[in-house]
């Protein structure tokens, strides 16, 4: 299996594939902390005197752009169902085609098996949720230690309706026009999504992402972070141990399903 850049046109050219990647002058921003989220980074600090998390991936030239745009759009229909299953397994058969560069592998990867340009976000275990109202505004994250920020990320129209479509198929669903709303579904990874697709109804697309943490809460874990007392903790122990019901209930976002998990 072999890709190249110049080649006859075919139907797999009507498909269009856009490759978005994130750029920001850090030298703007007061920075708080910084990570690596695969090969991107996260930077946390303020700029214009609000917090924000900034991402910065990979550079990509105009060249890099085209080739990966195409082979993408090839890897869609010809590439083995087996192939999809780990990011091991999709490295290896893009090696035997002749992909070598580990960036070009990290945006093919995210844009065939991951989230396309919301990857970092996703990948981030820092994030609780990542939210999306409005299109040309910027994405807003909630951090599990410096709360609720505005980002760098931001989707014009067009490239909001994509996005949404691509989670909608991602959770196994789908929106449109005629059907412009999800309130409940499960991203891949046990994560939780509402969106809806622009339409009469709907200026703007838009989705909320409430991300399922990779080590989930515990008691003692919410005790240390002061999200419980003592005293409440105690009670709750005593329910559970009498095997008595318990309702848990709140705003979103409160924490519900993190407590919930917590006791179980």
């Amino acid at each position: 299996m072999r890709w190249s850049r110049r080649g006859r046109r075919s139907g797999l050219d009507e498909l269009s594939v856009r490759i978005k990647f994130w750029s920001y002058d850090t030298s703007r921003l007061d920075v708080w902390e910084e990570y690596s989220v695969g090969p991107s980074r996260v930077y946390i600090g303020e700029g214009d005197g609000e917090p924000r998390y900034v991402v910065v991936d990979p550079p990509l030239t105009e060249e890099e752009l085209a080739y990966l745009s195409a082979v993408a759009r090839k890897l869609v229909f010809i590439l083995p169902r087996e192939a999809l299953k780990s990011r091991e397994e999709f490295y290896r058969e893009l090696r035997e085609a002749g992909v070598r560069d580990e960036k070009l592998l990290y945006y093919l990867d995210r844009e065939v098996r991951g989230f396309s340009s919301l990857d970092p976000l996703m990948r981030d275990p820092n994030l609780e949720n990542i939210e999306c109202g409005l299109a040309n505004t910027p994405v807003l994250v909630v951090h599990r230690t410096y709360g609720r920020m505005e980002t760098n990320l931001v989707y014009s129209e067009e490239e909001l309706d994509e996005l949404v479509v691509r989670l909608a198929h991602m959770a196994g669903r789908s929106v449109s026009t005629f059907k412009p709303k999800i309130d409940s579904a499960v991203l891949p990874g046990g994560h939780r999504l509402a969106l809806t697709y622009r339409s009469e109804v709907s200026p703007t697309s838009g989705f909320t992402i409430r991300k399922f943490p990779e080590k989930p809460w515990t008691i003692a874990k919410m005790l240390a972070n002061k999200m419980i007392t003592p005293e409440a903790a105690a009670w709750l122990w005593l329910l559970i141990e009498s095997r008595l019901a318990v309702i848990v209930f709140g705003a979103m976002g409160s924490g519900k399903t993190s407590l919930v998990n917590a006791l179980m």
